[in-house]
């Protein structure tokens, strides 16, 4: 157990809960914005981003995660994220990856960009799934 109480949180949470704050207080967080929203107009995307912070004088676009470890396509989500602020006037100078432990200790991880390979992932999904494509008129004018 990791002797934390936190009221209200149902059994088993309370490790990634104390995680996420051990986090946020080690890294001196300050939240902008979480849960968001954000669309891309020019390649045609839309997501929700987990948060927006600042690090000291840092703005980041933060991706929460739990399980076993942070994985490489955790990039390709925060990037198609981070061009959709950057097309709204919203630049973040880094991104990262928190990983919440059930046991209370979490690993941070910076990214890097990679957008290109999310347009090119992005192009692989649309042909794929063309035909439900065709069916919702998505990638029609």
């Amino acid at each position: 157990t990791t002797g934390v109480k936190i009221e209200g949180m149902p059994e088993g949470f309370a490790g990634y809960a104390k995680a996420f704050y051990s986090w946020a207080s080690d890294s001196n967080v300050k939240v902008l914005e979480s849960e968001k929203t954000v669309i891309s107009e020019k390649y045609g995307f839309a997501g929700t981003l987990d948060l927006l912070v600042h690090i000291g004088q840092k703005r980041l676009l933060i991706d929460i995660k739990t399980g076993k470890d942070i994985y490489p396509e955790a990039a390709l989500q925060l990037s198609a994220y981070r061009q959709a602020l950057q097309e709204n006037s919203e630049p973040v100078e880094a991104m990262g990856v928190v990983l919440l432990r059930e046991d209370g200790t979490y690993k941070f991880e910076e990214q890097k960009p990679v957008f290109e390979v999310f347009l090119s992932v992005k192009h692989i999904w649309e042909w794929m799934n063309s035909e439900l494509c065709r069916k919702v008129g998505y990638g029609t004018k």
